[in-house]
C-alpha cells in the first residue's frame, strides 16, 4: 500500500516538473523572437516576413511592395533607408463632384478621431493614408506584421465606417 502512494507522488513530481519545463521553454521562446538586423532590412525581406504570416504581397511597377487584402484594400510598403523607417501607405479615390471643403473636413475628422494613421489630401481626388515606424537597431517579424494589420484595420475602418456622406470613391 505504501509503495502505491510513492508511485503516485513520483508521478505528481514528474508532472509538475514537466509543467515547469514547458513554462520555461515558452519564456525562452518568447525572448528568442527573431530580429531582422538593421542592415538586412529590405523590401524583399519584408515580403518574406509577410509570406511567413500567410500575407501575399508583390512588387508594383514603382518598386514598392504591395499587399492586397481580402477586401481589395491595397497597402504599400516603402523604405526610407536614410531615416531607417518602414512606411506603410494607402491611396483612396475621392469623388470629384464633392466640394473640396467637405473633403478636407473628412480628412481632418479622420485625423482628430483616429490614432496611428495620418490622413491627408495631396490633391482634390486622392486620400493619402500613411504610417511609419523605425527599424533602427533591427525589427522583429512580429512588429512588421502587427503594424501592417493595425494599419489595415484603421484605414479600412475609416473608409467603411466613418464616411457617412460617401465622399470616398470605390
Amino acid at each position: 500500500m505504501k509503495r502505491k502512494g510513492t508511485v503516485v507522488k513520483g508521478r505528481m513530481i514528474l508532472a509538475g516538473l514537466g509543467c515547469w519545463l514547458l513554462l520555461a521553454a515558452a519564456v525562452v521562446a518568447q525572448d528568442a523572437v527573431p530580429v531582422l538586423p538593421e542592415n538586412e532590412v529590405t523590401l524583399q525581406k519584408i515580403k518574406d516576413v509577410l509570406g511567413t504570416a500567410m500575407i501575399k504581397s508583390e512588387f508594383d511597377e514603382d518598386g514598392d511592395l504591395m499587399v492586397t487584402s481580402d477586401l481589395a484594400v491595397k497597402i504599400f510598403f516603402k523604405l526610407d533607408t536614410e531615416k531607417k523607417l518602414i512606411a506603410l501607405f494607402s491611396l483612396w479615390p475621392l469623388k470629384a463632384d464633392v466640394a473640396k471643403e467637405k473633403k478636407l473636413a473628412l480628412v481632418n475628422q479622420f485625423n482628430d478621431e483616429l490614432i496611428f494613421v495620418r490622413f491627408c489630401m495631396p490633391n482634390e481626388t486622392t486620400l493619402w493614408c500613411d504610417y511609419q515606424f523605425s527599424y533602427e537597431g533591427g525589427v522583429s517579424a512580429f512588429t512588421i506584421v502587427n503594424n501592417y494589420r493595425l494599419f489595415l484595420r484603421v484605414v479600412t475602418g475609416a473608409v467603411l465606417l466613418k464616411d457617412p456622406d460617401d465622399i470616398i470613391g470605390n
